[in-house]
């Protein structure tokens, strides 16, 4: 007979540990590389804002401002226009009030 021990047994315990360590370092690595990546994206942000200059931003808000109060074709072809967007929030508040009318009559009867 041998003198030698075997060791075939799992240390379950260690294999525990070991698991239980890689997960804890790889969700603080995803929030690190999450943190990181956040931090870049800003700056390149702020960069380009920069890079843009208020001049320049203020040419683009003011051209959508102009959009958003004009009348203009979408597409001829098919008849669809643009129109201001506080005309159309009123035809919407129009169409929505007569249907909710039209529909509280219907159950009236």
């Amino acid at each position: 007979m041998s003198t030698t021990a075997k060791y075939d047994d799992l240390n379950t315990p260690m294999i525990a540990i070991v698991g239980f360590v890689s997960a804890i370092f790889t969700f603080v690595a995803i929030v690190g590389f999450q943190a990181a990546y956040y931090y870049v994206e800003s700056g390149v942000e702020i960069a380009k804002a920069r890079a843009v200059g208020p001049a320049k931003n203020e040419t683009i808000l003011a051209e959508q401002r102009g959009k958003l109060a004009s009348y203009a074709w979408v597409d001829r072809d098919q008849q669809q226009v643009a129109i201001p967007i506080d005309v159309a929030m009123s035809l919407i508040l129009r169409e929505q009030t007569s249907s909710k009318a039209a529909q509280n009559a219907g159950d009236a009867r």
